[in-house]
Formats: C-alpha cells, structure tokens, sequence
C-alpha cells in the first residue's frame, strides 16, 4: 500500500513533482491558491483549495510542498 501525499503546487513544479513521485506514492489531490484552478483535474486528480485540506486529506496524508516563491 502505497502513501498517500496532497501536492501543494499545481503548476510547473507541482506536475514535475507528480510525474517523478507517482510510482511511489498515492497522491489524493493537488492544492492550489489559484482560485482559476480548484475544481479543476490535473492528471485526473482533483485540485483543490487550502480550505479544502481537511475535508480531502485524512491523518494518514502528507502534504507535499512544491512552490517556488520569492518574497522580497
């Protein structure tokens, strides 16, 4: 049984995440703070919202972060 894992990230690095973690982990669900995404499917997995995190993502999920941010 694989583990699950929430990928924080939808974009560039979130799909580059996805495509070299899926044969290792059940991923359950992107999420994204781009309201233009959630609702949306990425690889046919679910995006959702930060909000969201709790009604998707059990104890037994990690929360994979792949963002790159630069505050200045």
């Amino acid at each position: 049984m694989l583990k699950k894992i929430a990928i924080f990230g939808a974009g560039f690095y979130g799909m580059n995440a996805y495509l070299r973690l899926r044969d290792y982990f059940d991923i359950v669900c992107f999420i994204d703070n781009n309201p233009a995404l959630v609702g949306k499917y990425l690889y046919h997995i679910p995006i959702c919202s930060g909000n969201m995190i709790h009604d998707i993502c059990g104890d037994d999920t990690d929360i994979f972060v792949c963002s790159k941010n630069i505050l200045k």
